[in-house]
């Protein structure tokens, strides 16, 4: 894929399980040699009882072990925002505010920062660690920060 050329996908009645998904497109960019970003334009899942919507755009980078066949130095990070509405209806936005790091070679997110602002609550921080490969991460809630096990 040509650097600056991107693929434009819409939905039409596509559905999995009973829960339909749609949106007005999903634009996939490859946005430099080893990068992609994707945007969702009002995208849509909805079943029978609930209905979510949800607009994003992020970059997946490689950032380590391209140019060679060994895949455990590959390392990814990952960057952007997304905002939408729950399914009570309450909307929120999602920011990554240190970009999401992940080697092939460990089981678990490694390192950034990601702010979730759900409608009407305080800012959730969920802090991923500093390069570490570990299963632990952090939930700092109005200054109150609680360690939790990633699976």
């Amino acid at each position: 894929m040509t650097v600056g050329s991107y693929v434009k996908i819409t939905l039409d009645t596509f559905s999995v399980n009973g829960i339909t998904y749609d949106c007005d497109s999903i634009r996939i960019s490859h946005s430099w040699q080893y990068g992609f970003r994707t945007q969702v334009f009002n995208g849509i899942c909805q079943s029978s009882s609930w209905t979510l919507e949800w607009d994003c755009d992020r970059t997946l980078t490689q950032t380590a072990g391209f140019g060679d066949f060994d895949p455990y130095n590959d390392v990814f990070t990952l960057t952007g925002s997304a905002n939408g509405k729950n399914r009570n209806g309450k909307t929120y936005t999602a920011v990554i505010t240190s970009p999401i790091t992940k080697r092939s070679s460990c089981s678990w997110i490694e390192q950034g920062s990601i702010d979730l602002t759900p409608e009407g609550l305080a800012t959730r921080t969920v802090d991923f660690g500093s390069g570490n490969c570990d299963s632990q991460a952090t939930l700092t809630i109005n200054g109150n920060t609680f360690t939790f096990t990633m699976n």
